[in-house]
C-alpha cells in the first residue's frame, strides 16, 4: 500500500514536470520566433536606411555636379549657384537628420523629393538666365554696330550743327543790335527840364519861392521831343528827384522802381506820369509834394522812358 502511494507521488510530480517543461519549451520557441521577426524588421528598416542614405547622397551629388558645371564667367549667375548650393546643402543635412532618427523615413522621402525637385527647379531657372543673357549679348552686339553707325552719322549732324550754332550765335548778335537800335530809336526824348517851387496860400493861390523852408510844392515841368519813329499812343515817364545828398526822394505811393536798359540794375524812381503823345513837341508838367520838406543845395532831376534815360535837369534851393 505504501509503495502505491509512493508511485503516485512520483507520478504526478512527473506530469508537473513534463507539463512545465512543454510550457517552457513553447515559450522559448515564440520567444525565438518572436525575436527573428523583430530581426528581420530592424533588418528592413537598417536596408531601408541604408538606401534612403544612398539615394539622397547620389541626388545631391548629381545636383551640386549639374549647378557647378553650370557656372561660367558671369560673377552674378554664379553667385546665385553657389547661393543655389548652400540651400541644398541645408535641406540634405535636414533630410539626413530624419533619416537618422529612423522614425521619420517617409517624411524624409518627402524632403528628398521636394530636394529633388528644387534642385531641378534651380537649374532650369540657371539655364534661362544663361539663355536670357546670350539674347541680350548678341543684342550688344547688334546695338554696338548700332552704335557705330549713329556715331558716325551723330559726328555729322555735330559739325552741322556747330555750323548752324555759329550762325544763328552771329544772327541773334545782329539781332539784339537792331533790337537795341530800335528800342533807343523809340525812346521819347525830354528837353528844357525845369523845377520851380511854390508857396500854397489858404486860398490855393501859388506864390513862387526859392528857399527850400518856404516851399509846399514843386512843380516840374519838361518838353516831349517830336520823334517820327514812335506811333501815337500813351508814353509814360519815370521822374528821379535826387536830393542834393545824391539820394532819390521816395514819395510814397507815388514811387517805385524799373530796370534800366543801359545799365541793367534797378532805378527807384520819385513818381511816374503817363501823357498823351502824338509824335509832336508838348510840354508836361506835373507836382511833387514831399510831407517832409525840402533841404537847401542843388537837386537833380533824370526822366526815363522805357528804361532809358530820356533827360535830365537840375535846380537849386537856398
Amino acid at each position: 500500500m505504501s509503495n502505491n502511494n509512493s508511485q503516485s507521488t512520483w507520478l504526478a510530480i512527473l506530469s508537473v514536470l513534463v507539463l512545465a517543461l512543454a510550457g517552457i519549451s513553447i515559450y522559448l520557441l515564440t520567444s525565438k520566433n518572436s525575436l527573428q521577426e523583430a530581426n528581420l524588421e530592424k533588418q528592413d528598416k537598417l536596408e531601408e536606411v541604408i538606401q534612403l542614405k544612398d539615394s539622397l547622397d547620389a541626388q545631391f551629388n548629381d545636383a551640386i555636379l549639374e549647378l557647378d558645371e553650370m557656372k561660367g564667367t558671369n560673377a552674378e549667375l554664379n553667385e546665385i549657384i553657389e547661393q543655389q548650393k548652400t540651400d541644398l546643402t541645408a535641406q540634405k543635412r535636414k533630410i539626413s537628420g530624419l533619416i537618422g532618427s529612423k522614425r521619420r523615413l517617409n517624411e524624409a522621402r518627402e524632403e528628398i523629393a521636394k530636394m529633388t525637385a528644387q534642385a531641378e527647379q534651380y537649374m532650369a531657372q540657371i539655364s534661362q538666365l544663361q539663355n536670357e543673357k546670350q539674347a541680350l549679348t548678341q543684342e550688344n552686339v547688334t546695338l554696338n554696330t548700332d552704335l557705330t553707325t549713329a556715331r558716325s552719322a551723330n559726328e555729322e549732324l555735330t559739325s552741322a550743327k556747330a555750323m548752324l550754332v555759329s550762325e544763328k550765335a552771329d544772327l541773334e548778335t545782329q539781332r539784339a543790335e537792331l533790337a537795341e537800335k530800335v528800342s533807343v530809336g523809340s525812346v521819347v526824348k525830354v528837353s528844357n527840364v525845369a523845377v520851380q517851387g511854390f508857396k500854397v496860400r489858404k486860398s490855393g493861390k501859388r506864390s513862387d519861392k526859392k528857399k527850400a523852408r518856404n516851399i509846399d510844392v514843386l512843380q516840374m515841368c519838361f518838353n516831349l521831343i517830336s520823334n517820327k519813329v514812335v506811333e501815337a499812343g500813351t508814353e509814360t515817364f519815370q521822374l528821379v528827384l535826387m536830393s542834393p545828398d545824391g539820394t532819390p526822394i521816395l514819395g510814397g505811393t507815388t514811387s517805385g522802381s524799373f530796370m534800366s536798359k543801359e545799365s541793367g540794375s534797378e532805378v527807384r524812381y520819385t513818381m511816374e506820369v503817363t501823357e498823351t503823345y502824338s509824335n509832336a513837341g508838348k510840354e508836361v508838367c506835373l507836382d511833387y509834394e514831399d510831407p517832409n520838406g525840402y533841404q537847401k543845395g542843388t537837386y537833380n532831376v533824370e526822366i526815363y522812358n522805357k528804361g532809358f534815360l530820356s533827360g535830365e535837369g537840375n535846380f537849386t534851393l537856398k
